[in-house]
């Protein structure tokens, strides 16, 4: 009633609708199909509760990824000191091993370079 109102009071005042305002049934079919497709795509179709579960949801994908992007820092660091460690340990069997050649070579009785051929064969 408020429509026939509304053009029964437009048409008294000389005002007429433009022509794409005459809605048959095919365009009034597009023009709420129009209006569901903008509602989908706009989000005005969701439920709040709905859309704070994938909000929360994706707020937690969020953090997971920073926090394992977080771990291989506390790894590289562990790494490292294991490294050292075993950078001291090489090191020390080097150094431990110089000394070790040193008494041998002296012990020696044969120096090198100065060994003469047995023959053989």
């Amino acid at each position: 009633m408020g429509v026939v109102a509304l053009l029964i009071v437009a048409t008294e005042t000389g005002f007429t609708f433009p022509s794409w305002a005459d809605l048959s049934l095919p365009s009034a079919f597009l023009a709420l199909l129009v209006l569901i497709v903008v509602s989908i795509v706009r989000g005005w179709l969701v439920p709040k509760n709905q859309h704070d579960r994938e909000l929360a949801a994706a707020n937690q994908r969020t953090q997971d990824a920073k926090d394992r992007g977080d771990e291989w820092k506390v790894t590289a660091r562990e790494q490292a000191g294991v490294l050292t460690i075993k950078d001291e340990q090489i090191k020390t069997l080097v150094q431990t091993n110089a000394v070790v050649q040193d008494i041998l070579r002296e012990a020696s009785p044969i120096q090198l370079g100065t060994a003469e051929p047995r023959g053989g064969g």
